[in-house]
């Protein structure tokens, strides 16, 4: 059995709060409250843009 590289682990771990943050970001709350307050949309962008992309890109990347 091979083991498994201490930075495959970050990577997904990376991979899966990425994808955690984008899924509460699109499935909570924000996305009805946008349509009627700037904030929330921009709460929105920050939360895919900011914190999201990076943390799956680092996950793809392989940590």
């Amino acid at each position: 059995m091979a083991a498994v590289h201490p930075a495959d682990r970050w990577g997904n771990a990376w991979l899966a709060g990425g994808l955690l943050v984008l899924a509460a970001t699109w499935l909570g709350p924000l996305p009805g409250l946008s349509r009627g307050a700037f904030a929330a949309h921009m709460l929105m962008h920050m939360g895919v843009v900011a914190v999201a992309a990076p943390m799956i890109a680092v996950g793809l990347a392989g940590g």
